[in-house]
């Protein structure tokens, strides 16, 4: 997720309760600020409009259609270590390297062919999005895996914000 321009109040964010959602309301806890306010879309061609119009003075949203500072990054500037937008927990110890290993492989398949993974996950998401934009989620992403060790800073943060 990027933020543009800045993180100021009022802020739009796509849909109530997303990740975006959660992870920009701990940003703003950690930033101190007790009063803001998230302005919610359904479809980022309303972010232009509510711009515009000057109902919000900035926006977070995919890399895909935003440049500008990674919200993961301003939270672990703020001390709050995320793994990123797209996490997955492994209750199954013995299951760790079978899990880890599908998921290099995905990110392998994404980096060698953007536009044929693009085609897979669109048939697979229960909300529709151009291949397009999922290509460009995809090219702008940072793919990595990351392991967390103690994850329980951003689990209480989480938490603490989810209303």
């Amino acid at each position: 997720m990027a933020i543009y321009l800045e993180l100021r109040s009022p802020t739009a964010v796509w849909r109530r309760g997303s990740a975006v959602d959660v992870l920009v309301r701990v940003a703003y806890k950690r930033l101190g600020t007790r009063d803001f306010e998230l302005v919610y879309h359904e479809d980022f061609s309303e972010v232009q409009k509510l711009m515009a119009e000057g109902k919000v003075r900035s926006v977070v949203g995919s890399t895909a259609a935003l440049n500008g500072l990674r919200l993961e990054d301003l939270l672990e500037t703020l001390g709050v270590e995320v793994p990123s937008s797209c996490g997955l927990h492994i209750v199954k110890r013995e299951a760790e390297d079978v899990i880890v290993s599908a998921y290099l492989k995905g990110i392998d398949k994404i980096k060698q062919d953007p536009v044929g993974t693009s085609e897979i996950i669109a048939k697979a998401l229960p909300i529709g999005r151009p291949l397009s934009f999922i290509e460009r989620i995809l090219k702008s992403a940072g793919l990595f895996l990351k392991k967390i060790d103690n994850y329980s800073d951003l689990e209480a943060e989480v938490r603490s914000v989810i209303v």
